[in-house]
């Protein structure tokens, strides 16, 4: 499990994709190259409600349209921007 400082803008995910706070933890963990057995860990909480919290972060950034499948391909790179340390928009 990597542990980094990197400055992560919750608010810009939860803007863009109305994100609740638990599924912006799980965002942020997840950019710092945490495991699904870590978010358990770190979340305290079991694997299916893990894999509800991840779906429900999936359909609110994937979808049938290309506009819904857009928003995957941004959720991507902004993550990637974060763990970069690059500015955000």
């Amino acid at each position: 499990m990597r542990d980094t400082k990197e400055n992560t803008r919750p608010d810009i995910l939860k803007g863009s994709f109305a994100l609740t706070p638990t599924e912006l933890h799980i965002c942020e963990f997840l950019l710092r190259g945490n495991t699904r057995a870590d978010l358990r860990r770190l979340l305290d909480m079991n694997e299916n409600c893990l894999k509800w919290h991840l779906k429900q972060i999936y359909a609110k950034t994937v979808g049938d349209s290309p506009r819904e499948r857009d928003k995957l391909h941004r959720l991507t790179a902004l993550l990637l921007r974060m763990q970069n340390g690059e500015n955000y928009p």
